[in-house]
């Protein structure tokens, strides 16, 4: 089976940590390693997760995908520890026209309660399920972004694979009191439903993790067996109950004296199908 632009991201990612490895171990495989070589994998990985979140469709992405993978010297290591081979398909919904827009006022009863900064909305609970939308975000009658902007000021994040809303930044964006909320749905970037075996692997950074720096939520891995591959922290996945727990939202990292911000990267991959 091809592979997916998804998957030739996760494959540059890896493949460039093992080949940096290999360098400073001084365990070549294969003769001379230029170098430069896992910061070319990166550079090109990055490039191609920029045009990828620009544009799922656009024509280079085939192209420059070829160009990453026939200079990634791990691929096929990568392919194993990524489980590539027992990906899921993702299925067109059954209509292109989006759910309406959630408005809603907050307060101690509210989709979104008062004094929280994050939401799934997963379908789980009664919530609504927006997996597989883009969204546009309002607070208080003003359009919200997903990045921060010049001046500072409130912004968000939103995950349409896991349904997460997450309201930025952590310190400061708690919903308030009568604050009138509005999530728009919208079909942009890919109308796609969403199983939740289509999620992994799941590329984590410390900024995804809670403020102890071990504990993750996401309740779209829940039931799910899966290993975590830290970078930076050694090359071999990590596996429950020896390096981290599951709990009823995610999961738990209980390695002595570990804090996801020290690292650059954690992959989550599923070993169950």
């Amino acid at each position: 089976m091809p592979l997916s632009t998804s998957d030739q991201i996760a494959i540059g990612r890896l493949s460039a940590v093992y080949t940096s490895n290999e360098i400073d171990s001084g365990q070549r495989q294969g003769g001379v390693i230029d170098p430069r070589l896992p910061i070319l994998q990166y550079m090109v990985t990055e490039g191609l997760e920029m045009l990828y979140d620009l544009d799922p469709t656009h024509i280079d992405l085939v192209p420059i995908g070829n160009y990453l993978i026939s200079i990634c010297r791990h691929q096929f290591k990568a392919e194993a520890v990524l489980d590539l081979d027992n990906g899921g398909t993702v299925a067109p919904i059954a209509s292109n026209i989006p759910p309406n827009d959630i408005d809603f006022i907050v307060s101690d009863f509210s989709l979104m309660v008062t004094g929280d900064t994050s939401i799934f909305l997963d379908g789980i609970g009664g919530n609504p399920d927006l997996r597989g939308y883009n969204i546009d975000f309002f607070r208080s009658g003003q359009p919200q972004y997903t990045t921060e902007q010049p001046g500072g000021g409130m912004y968000y994040s939103w995950n349409n694979v896991t349904g997460l809303l997450q309201l930025l930044p952590l310190t400061t964006a708690e919903a308030t009191e009568g604050e009138p909320f509005r999530i728009s749905p919208k079909t942009g970037g890919g109308s796609i439903a969403i199983s939740p075996s289509d999620v992994f692997p799941i590329v984590l950074t410390g900024d995804d993790f809670e403020a102890d720096g071990i504990t993750y939520i996401n309740r779209g891995i829940v039931g799910y067996e899966y290993m975590l591959t830290v970078i930076g922290y050694n090359q071999e996945p990590q596996f429950e109950p020896d390096f981290f727990e599951y709990n009823a939202n995610g999961f738990e990292i209980t390695a002595s004296g570990f804090d996801a911000n020290n690292y650059p990267r954690i992959i989550i991959n599923r070993i169950n199908p």
